[in-house]
Formats: C-alpha cells, structure tokens, sequence
C-alpha cells in the first residue's frame, strides 16, 4: 500500500489531509494490536511530524470516515489508546466533524 505525506502549509494542511483520507480511505497505514480497525496517516508541518487516526464505518449511504484523534507524534498512539479505554467506560461519547 502506498503511503502518501502530506506537507501542510498552515491550517489547511490537516483539511487538506482529510479531504483526501476522503476521497480514498485506504491511504492510511492500517493498525494492529489493540488499535486493530484503525488507520493512521501522516501530515508534516515546519518538521513537525503529525498523526490522524481514523476508521472507516459504513452506514445507508455508503462509507463514511470516522476522525478519532489528530495530532503530533509524540505521545500519540498512548494517547489513542487511552480515549479508548475511556470510551470502552462508557466515560466518553464519539462525535462528527464534518469538513
């Protein structure tokens, strides 16, 4: 699977990582482990190297792209997995954001 980096020139640059994670899902380096169903995808600003974890869900319409977590690297994956112990909990609730 080929990996694609998106440089991002300010703010837009993470839009612009999500509109193609839109357009083509499988673009993201799928997880394993405890992230199994998860894809992550790589942005990288001013050298700073940035994470989107995402899944992708299906409902009526066709597939639908779900942004769990954005951020920088360091950290991350703990991070991840710590929002989903606390929404195995039942301590938190998913949301949508559209772009």
């Amino acid at each position: 699977m080929k990996r694609t980096l998106i440089f991002a020139t300010d703010g837009a640059g993470i839009v612009e990582a999500i509109n193609a994670i839109r357009l083509d899902p499988s673009i993201g380096e799928q997880k394993t482990g405890d992230l199994t169903g998860i894809y992550g995808y790589d942005v990288s600003y001013q050298g700073t190297n940035y994470e989107i974890a995402y899944r992708v869900e299906e409902n009526e319409e066709g597939e639908l792209v779900v942004v769990i977590l954005a951020g920088t690297r360091e950290n991350f994956y703990e991070e991840l997995k710590r929002y989903f112990q606390e929404l195995t909990k039942g301590r938190l609730k998913g949301g949508f954001c559209h772009v």
